[in-house]
C-alpha cells in the first residue's frame, strides 16, 4: 500500500534495520555491501563528521568544551587528539555525547523522515551507540557485527595510529558483545575473509527479502513518525532550554 504526496511516494511498509557493533568490527563494510544491493544508508558516523566540522551544528560547542588546543590550522578537530582524551575519561566522553548527540539524532530523524517521504523501501540504520542510545525500538530487525578480539585489536591498531594499551582502552569503553548480542537478530560473524563475510550478507540480504519480518515491522514506521515528530519539538525547545539554563 502506497499513497502519493506532493508528487512523492510515501510508504507504510519501509523497513528500518539496525546495524551496529564494536569499534573496528567491520560495520562499514557490512553497510557498504547491503548498500550495493539498494539499501539506503543513515550513518550516524558521517553525521557525527558532519556536525563536528567547522560551521557545523556542534562544532561550537566541542571547541569550547575541549578548548582549542584539539584543533589543527586549518581549525577542523583533530579526530586522534580528541579520540585519546574521551576514551581515557568516562567523564569526557560524556561531554562529547552531550555536545554531539542532539545534533546527530536530529539529523538522522530528517533523514529517515525523506525516505519515508520518497517511499524508501529498505533503510539501513548505522550507528554505532544503537544499543545505548535505545535507537533499536525504531528498527524492524538488529544486526550486530562480531569480531574475535585479537582481530578486533589487531585492525584498530592498523587502522589509528595507537598503541595496544590505547585500543584495548577504546574497545572495552564500548558495551562488551555479549550484552549487544541480547538484542540482536541476527549476528554477522567478521572474523573471516571478506568472502565469507559478502556470503553471509548474501544470506541476510535473501532474509531480509524473503519475509524476515513479523508484526514489528508493521508498527516500526508508526514508532519512527513519533519519534520524528518528538525530534521536531525538541528542536523547537532546544533554544529556550538553553536559554533557561543561562539563568538558573
Amino acid at each position: 500500500y502506497q499513497r502519493r504526496v506532493h508528487g512523492g511516494s510515501v510508504s507504510d511498509k519501509m523497513k528500518i534495520i539496525g546495524l551496529t557493533g564494536g569499534i573496528a568490527t567491520g560495520k562499514s563494510t557490512v553497510s557498504h555491501m547491503l548498500q550495493a544491493k539498494g539499501v539506503e544508508v543513515v550513518d550516524a558516523d558521517a553525521i557525527s563528521h558532519q556536525v563536528a566540522a567547522p560551521g557545523g551544528a556542534a562544532y561550537n560547542d566541542i571547541v569550547q568544551t575541549f578548548g582549542t588546543e584539539i584543533l589543527m590550522e586549518d581549525g577542523t578537530i583533530n579526530r586522534d587528539k580528541l579520540g585519546k582524551i574521551v576514551f581515557s575519561s568516562e567523564p569526557s566522553r560524556k561531554k562529547l555525547n552531550a555536545c554531539t548527540h542532539y545534533h546527530i539524532i536530529r539529523e538522522m530523524a530528517r533523514q529517515l523522515t525523506s525516505h519515508y517521504m520518497r517511499g524508501t523501501r529498505y533503510v539501513l540504520l548505522d550507528v554505532p551507540l544503537l544499543l545505548e542510545t535505545k535507537l533499536h525500538w525504531l528498527c524492524c530487525k538488529v544486526i550486530v557485527i562480531s569480531v574475535n578480539f585479537d582481530i578486533q585489536l589487531a585492525r584498530l591498531i592498523k587502522r589509528n595510529p595507537l598503541t595496544p594499551e590505547e585500543a584495548e582502552r577504546r574497545i572495552h569503553a564500548q558495551m562488551p558483545f555479549e550484552e549487544k548480542q541480547k538484542c540482536a537478530d541476527h549476528v554477522v560473524d567478521n572474523s573471516g575473509t571478506l568472502d565469507d563475510l559478502q556470503h553471509q550478507v548474501d544470506e541476510l540480504w535473501v532474509n531480509i527479502q524473503g519475509g524476515w519480518w513479523n508484526f514489528s515491522w508493521w508498527i516500526s514506521t508508526r514508532f519512527c513518525l513519533l519519534s520524528m515528530l518528538l525530534s521536531a519539538g525538541a528542536l523547537v525547545a532546544y533554544p529556550f532550554l538553553r536559554l533557561s539554563r543561562r539563568f538558573t
